[in-house]
Formats: structure tokens, sequence, C-alpha cells
């Protein structure tokens, strides 16, 4: 049954059970013979020698353990303050949490699930642990809308906490699941409590600067004003193992403002806030998104794939939940920006790498997938229309989005396998690749300010830990003028959260006199004029909304649309017209269903 179904509403909505789940202050020793008893769920694994069953052993994968209490008790929070009606309340502290458990997942999927699958028989991977988060991260858009619409005027507040409890239950599931796959295992990855502290370090090195800015904090806090001291003691412990010298003296600093006077008091007693125990970091993960030692300025473009994955997750989230009016709304959004990025490819990634790699994306057939692609757009919009009505078909329309996702990660996969290890390639330096970048980005501006960077900026803040959020933007900033630069950062700063704004803010990545580029290609900026004509034309042409479009009537648009690019066409010089004529027609073929958007009233504030 999906979240905030009209069954679900007109019930009383009951408060699912949670688990108190106590950490003992020792932890009895398992025995190791064949078919021994799993720990209890809430017992920490037992060590792999006697000296480690015993009261006060350290355990470094407590560090993931309790972040689970963690996650519990903010999940307890929630529940009761929608209960007593404090919905905005709730809204913001489901926010925060759901930024910890994106983090912690991270951690998870990252490195603790391959740590894992590599020694115990991809043990992860053949209990579905990663499926378990992805279903999870569906999940979030429709609890997170109904949390919304319960804090507007005339908003069910029984909707939201159906939505939220039957959310609720099933996390309780899934970390229960993870508990009684991995705890056993934990204390097996390495013989000695210094080694596992190693390994521990590097799965936190996953996502540093999640943990530290979001994670420890809220865990921390969490602990300590729901859990014995013992607990928070396990924790602190097993972070000061994991950790260098360094990075322990800022995490004792975090900790210390999060927890209790009293608290403290007995951590320093306890000698909890002496230095780290490793010696150096983890090896930087070299070669991968994770590593953001290297400005990579066609990371806009992987990282535009990461947006689309994340927007393809949440319609499909929305279909399956039976939420399809906002589906509908939320494909449309995509499809533009699946629009643009397809333009910035075919106008500046593909001819760039055909001409220095012997046309391969040509011969890989990458143009021909996007038109392939964009085939499917009119059945699919019509199939999740119908849907929205009342006797509409959603078992159709599930399986109809559900099919377009898998094609499309097919393309996307397609796309990276050939473009991915070239891109290095096209330049020496990373400034000429980001003039390279800049051009691509320069094929369609005004698609790329007004629609394409607002959907990734949201979208990977919303989805993915900071580190991606950094990247795209410093890539940005590599790839721009001061001017254009100044425009990107108003328009991330209006799609991110605050929090986010913060820290790019605070690493020095908003600053315009960074910016690495020069003014623009006039041949480039009289593309991006000819793209504004082309899609006003087919954007505002006669056809607009339909009648049973759930979200509006015919805009005026049309008819001024129309009138602005005959206008501005005729007064091209012969070649011109026929480029912006053939660019009309690419688009018309792509969108044969205009979507009312605004942006003949922003041409102006772009030229």
């Amino acid at each position: 049954m999906g979240c905030g179904s009209s069954t679900a509403a007109s019930q009383e909505p009951v408060k699912p059970e949670i688990q108190e789940h106590k950490v003992p202050a020792s932890v009895p020793e398992v025995n190791k013979a064949a078919g021994a008893p799993t720990p209890q769920l809430g017992q920490i694994a037992s060590g792999s020698s006697a000296a480690e069953t015993e009261p006060g052993a350290v355990r470094p994968f407590a560090v993931m353990r309790l972040t689970h209490e963690a996650i519990r008790a903010g999940m307890n929070m929630i529940s009761a303050q929608v209960e007593y009606d404090k919905v905005d309340a709730a809204l913001e502290a489901y926010d925060q949490l759901r930024l910890v458990i994106n983090v912690h997942a991270t951690h998870e999927d990252k490195g603790m699930f391959p740590l894992l699958d590599s020694l115990f028989d991809n043990v992860c991977l053949n209990n579905g642990l990663r499926d378990e988060h992805e279903n999870d991260h569906k999940r979030d858009f429709v609890v997170r809308k109904a949390l919304q619409d319960a804090g507007k005027a005339g908003g069910d507040k029984n909707d939201a906490f159906a939505a939220l409890n039957e959310w609720i239950a099933e996390h309780e599931k899934h970390l229960k699941h993870e508990e009684d796959i991995m705890m056993p295992l934990t204390e097996k990855v390495a013989e000695t409590v210094e080694l596992r502290g190693a390994s521990m370090q590097k799965v936190l090195a996953c996502d540093s600067e999640g943990f530290e800015r979001i994670q420890l904090p809220y865990v921390i806090n969490k602990l300590d004003h729901s859990k014995p001291f013992g607990a928070v003691k396990m924790f602190v412990e097993g972070l000061q193992m994991s950790s260098t010298v360094s990075a322990y003296e800022r995490y004792v600093t975090i900790m210390k403002a999060e927890i209790k006077s009293e608290t403290a008091a007995q951590l320093e007693k306890a000698g909890c806030f002496g230095p780290g125990k490793q010696l150096m970091d983890p090896p930087a993960r070299t070669g991968s998104f994770s590593d953001h030692s290297t400005v990579r300025p066609f990371a806009v473009m992987r990282l535009t794939h990461e947006a689309i994955r994340a927007g393809i997750i949440q319609i499909n989230a929305f279909a399956e939940y039976g939420k399809f009016e906002e589906a509908l709304k939320q494909y449309d959004t995509l499809r533009e920006a699946i629009q643009v990025h397809a333009t910035h490819a075919e106008l500046g990634l593909f001819p760039l790498l055909d001409r220095l790699f012997d046309n391969v994306c040509t011969k890989a057939n990458l143009k021909d997938e996007h038109d392939a692609d964009f085939k499917f757009e009119e059945e699919i919009r019509n199939t999740l229309l119908e849907a929205t009505k009342p006797a509409g078909d959603a078992t159709a329309a599930i399986q109809k989005v559900a099919d377009w996702s898998t094609e499309h990660e097919k393309h996307l996969q397609h796309e990276e396998e050939v473009v991915m290890p070239l891109i290095e390639k096209v330049a020496e330096t990373v400034e000429a690749q980001g003039a390279e970048m800049q051009k691509i980005i320069a094929s369609h501006l005004v698609g790329f300010e007004d629609i394409l960077l607002p959907f990734v900026a949201n979208k990977l803040d919303h989805s993915k830990p900071f580190g991606p959020v950094k990247m795209f933007v410093e890539a940005l900033q590599m790839s721009s003028t001061p001017a254009t630069f100044a425009r990107f950062v108003a328009i991330i700063r209006a799609n991110v959260k605050a929090s986010t704004a913060e820290q790019l803010d605070e690493q020095g990545l908003t600053p315009i006199s960074n910016c690495k580029q020069e003014s623009r290609n006039p041949k480039h900026q009289l593309q991006t004029l000819l793209f504004r004509i082309s899609k006003s034309q087919t954007l505002f042409g006669d056809r607009g909304p339909t009648t049973s479009d759930p979200r509006g009537t015919q805009s005026s648009h049309s008819t001024k649309g129309q009138q602005f690019s005959e206008s501005r066409i005729s007064n091209l010089n012969p070649n011109l017209k026929q480029v912006a004529l053939e660019l009309g027609s690419r688009q018309q073929r792509r969108c044969p269903r205009p979507r009312p958007l605004s942006l003949p009233n922003q041409l102006s504030s772009h030229n």
C-alpha cells in the first residue's frame, strides 16, 4: 500500500514500535563452534579474542553500529512531533535525519559493503543491502512531500503520520537486517583492534566531510540524550581508534559542542579525548568522484548524469506510491533537463571527442541513442497523465516508467564508458579543459542557466554527500568567466540547502575572482541566441497543454513566443537563418508537445 493512501488516511494512525536496543556494558563471548547463536540485536558483535570480550574493549565498528541507534532516536522524535501537531519541526528534523542517513549509506555502499563482500563471499550483495538503500531513498520523496503538505493550510496530519510511520517501520526492518548480517562479521575483518580501526578509518574516508559536518554532531548528540554513558563512550573510543591525531582533535572539538558538560567530563576522565590511534590518513581514492584533490571541468557533464539518476529515482518513487500528478510534474522537469544536457553533448562534447579521437561518439551511436530516447517521451507522459484520472491504469504507468528508467540507465552507462576515459586527454592543462567545457555550456547557455543548473544543483544536494556538489561547483568555476559564474552562484544558492551554501563559502568555492576563463567566444554567444529563438518557437507553438492536463490551461506565451521567434529569425543573414530553422526542427522532433515554460519573459536578462 502506498504511503498516504486514502485507506491509511481514513484510519487512526498507529505509531510503529521501535524497539529499545540496549548496548550492554560488557558483551558476552559468543561460542565460535558450529551452530553458535548470532548476537542479539543491540549487542555489538563479540571480539576475536578473549581479551576483547571484557568490559571496556574498544570496537572500531561501533561507530557504524551506534549510528543506527542515533537514527532510531531521530525517528522516535520525528514521529512524536507529528503526533503532537508540530509538523514544521518534524519536517526540519526529518530533513536533518535524511542528511545523516545519506552520509551513513555512503559509508556503507562505498566502504563497509565492499569490505565485507571482499572478505565474506559477497555477503552484503547477496543479501540485497544496497537494494534496500535504493528503496529507502525512494520513500524519502513520498514522506517529505506528505510532511510538506501537512504543514500547509488544510493539510492532513493523518496522511503525514501514516506516511512517516510506514517509512519508520520499513527503515527499522532495514537497520535490523543490516545488523543481523554485518555485526557478527565486523570483528573478523582483521586480527587486531588497530587494524580494524584502520579499516573503519577507510570507511569514514568515503565521505569524510559528511561525517565531520553532518553525521558526527548528530550521532553524538542523539546518543548523549537517549542512551546511557556506556554507549557514548563506546562510540567515542571506536572513533578514537579509527582516527589520526589531527582528525581526532577536530572530532573532539565537535563532540564537546554537542554533548552535556557532565558527559564531556566523564569522557575526559576516561581518557577518551586523548590522541587518535591511527598513524596516517588512508590513501586517496584516486580516479573516482570521491577524490576531490583535482578539479575536473568535465565533471559538469558527468555529475549531470548523477542528477538525472536522482530524478529518475524520484519519478519512480512517486509513481510506485500512487502520486501520479507529482510523478508527471517531476517527469516534465526531468525531460527538460535531459534535453538541455543532450544539446550540450551533441553540439559540444560529441563533436569535440569525434574530432580528437577518430569519430568515437559517432561510431558508438550516442546521438542515435538520444533520438531513440526522445521518441518515448510522449508515450510515457501520456501514460502518466492517464494514471492521474480516477479510472487510470496505475500498473501500466509504473511499468512504463520503470522500463524507460532501465533503458535510460543503459544509455547513461554507455556514454560514460565511451566518454569518461577520454575527457582528461582533451587538453593537457585543467585550464584548457575548462575552456572546452565553457564552450560546451555556451552551446545552450540559456538552457543551462534556466533549466539544467537549478535541476542539477538541487538533485545533487539532496541525493549525494557534499563531495560531488563541491566537485560540480569547482568544475563550473574552472569553466566560467567571472560574470557568468556570478550568475551561476546565485542560481546554485537558490537551489541548495543553506548549510551547503555555507560549506561552499567556507571552502572558498564561490568567489568570482577564482574563475579561470576569459570572455566567451562570440560564436557561442550567437549559438545561445539561436537556441533561445528556436526554443521559444517550439516550446510556445500553437499547441499548449491539453484540457486534461492537471497543471492548467493554454498559456499566453504561445503567441508571444512565436512572434518573437519569427521576428528575430527574419533579421538574421541567410546562413544563420538556416541554422536557426534547423535548430527549431531538431527541437520540434524531440519535443512534439510543447511545455509552457517562461523563457520569453527572461530572454532580455540574458542578452
